[in-house]
């Protein structure tokens, strides 16, 4: 497709130079408009000058590649959700990311294989030591600028030995609370996905965010684990049945906010550090605080277990939309665990 638009601007011999400046302007003006109007992501540009003795034509053509569109590569990255949102007309999807310099790679994995499957542009947001290399244009927010006391409430005293973080990981690392600020954080968002940095996506989320939460007044919608909340000590006595991983969830954010989510969750943690009632760090504070009340995601849209489990189902792997690798072998370090499952 090509599209075109001319301009003529009448020649005055005697103000020549007032001419030239007002070309140079309008030349500059046209073309940004121009490209800003056609809606398109992918443009080659021409510019044609024509002089003759009474005026200047300007003629500009825009060659659209309809082959260079291919639908699976429509997802963008913004630092401007809003300039995202003028140009598709609704509400975009949009993607948490948080974490330390330690789970860099899974996270630009993860991003990568988001952006592979994507049907539609989705605006990411990065919680980090410093912006994705690999990623430069996304919405950064620097995790050294979040109040050390906004996400320190959150701590879990028992993880801090060295054995703990052998055995678990570094399950106290600040980047691993920032989902229970996720609302704070984002302000004007109404609706958000959150991915671990440990997961490779094999579906279009936009069409599963865009569903979730349409037709129930819950908060969040995650798989459903069935039993007690992963973590929680033996004596302590919960009529939960069903819970869920955290590492994989969309999240109502105006409900969260209605709700209070945020400080329900910092109770349990604060709470914890005198009644020890669990021993882990990001699952059961958010578990305790949803309860059942959650919708119930497909099993496809996190399949955990991979930085642990050697052997898993090749139909199950198959049929997986989120793949996740919970545990300590992660894919991207050495001895991980599943390395062929991820996206190149």
């Amino acid at each position: 497709m090509i599209n075109m638009m001319n301009i003529t601007i009448v020649r005055d011999n005697q103000r020549r130079k007032s001419i030239v400046t007002t070309l140079l302007a309008t030349v500059v003006a046209a073309s940004f408009l121009f490209i800003m109007a056609s809606d398109y992501t992918t443009e080659r540009l021409s510019l044609f000058i024509l002089r003759n003795k009474n005026n200047i034509n300007i003629n500009i053509k825009v060659a659209h590649d309809p082959s260079r569109h291919d639908p699976r590569k429509l997802a963008v990255l913004a630092k401007d959700p809003k300039s995202v949102r003028t140009k598709m007309k609704v509400e975009p999807v949009h993607l948490m990311y948080a974490a330390d310099e330690d789970a860099i790679k899974g996270v630009e994995a993860s991003i990568r294989s988001v952006l592979k499957h994507a049907s539609e542009p989705v605006v990411i947001h990065f919680v980090g030591p410093a912006p994705l290399r690999s990623f430069p244009d996304i919405d950064f927010i620097p995790l050294n600028m979040i109040s050390e006391d906004q996400l320190s409430q959150f701590e879990n005293e028992a993880l801090k030995s060295s054995v703990s973080i052998k055995k678990f990981g570094n399950l106290n690392s600040n980047a691993n609370f920032v989902r229970f600020i996720i609302a704070d954080l984002l302000p004007d968002v109404s609706k958000v996905m959150w991915l671990d940095a440990d997961t490779i996506v094999r579906c279009d989320v936009v069409s599963m965010v865009r569903k979730a939460l349409t037709t129930t007044e819950y908060v969040i919608a995650a798989v459903p684990r069935g039993g007690r909340p992963a973590g929680l000590s033996g004596s302590f006595k919960t009529d939960i049945q069903t819970s869920f991983n955290a590492g994989v969830f969309v999240a109502d954010l105006n409900r969260w906010r209605d709700q209070d989510i945020t400080n329900k969750i910092a109770s349990w943690a604060q709470r914890n550090q005198k009644e020890k009632i669990y021993g882990l760090g990001s699952q059961p504070p958010m578990a305790l605080t949803i309860g059942e009340n959650f919708e119930q995601l497909p099993h496809s849209w996190n399949l955990d277990g991979l930085g642990w489990r050697r052997k898993v189902d090749a139909n199950v792997v198959g049929r997986a939309c989120v793949l996740h690798w919970t545990g300590t072998k992660k894919h991207w370090k050495e001895g991980g665990l599943h390395k062929d499952l991820v996206d190149k």
